[in-house]
């Protein structure tokens, strides 16, 4: 997962430059919220709850900007599934520890 990670990391920043240069066109937010979502994936991965929800947290808007603009189904499915992502997380992170719930 550390190499995917890498990868992931690598295409984003090549996804954010060029939103910052060509503009917030759907096929550059589409490609962006892909490589947000797969971040987050992996850091999940990783054990790297924090940076994966705040990751997963950044990808969710664009990605109803996206349903709103282009009106596509595809991206009910995506949007259920990265705000269960967060969810999840939240009340993983929100719970005591095992190694705390005794304390």
């Amino acid at each position: 997962y550390d190499a995917a990670y890498g990868g992931h990391t690598e295409s984003l920043q090549i996804r954010w430059e060029l939103k910052n240069r060509l503009g917030a066109t759907p096929q550059i937010l589409q490609d962006l919220s892909f490589s947000l979502e797969k971040q987050a994936n992996c850091l999940h991965s990783l054990k790297h709850y924090e940076q994966a929800l705040a990751t997963y947290q950044e990808c969710l808007p664009i990605l109803e900007r996206l349903q709103a603009a282009l009106s596509y189904d595809e991206y009910s499915e995506r949007i259920a599934k990265v705000k269960q992502d967060i969810a999840d997380l939240e009340q993983s992170l929100n719970s005591p520890q095992p190694s705390q719930a005794g304390s």
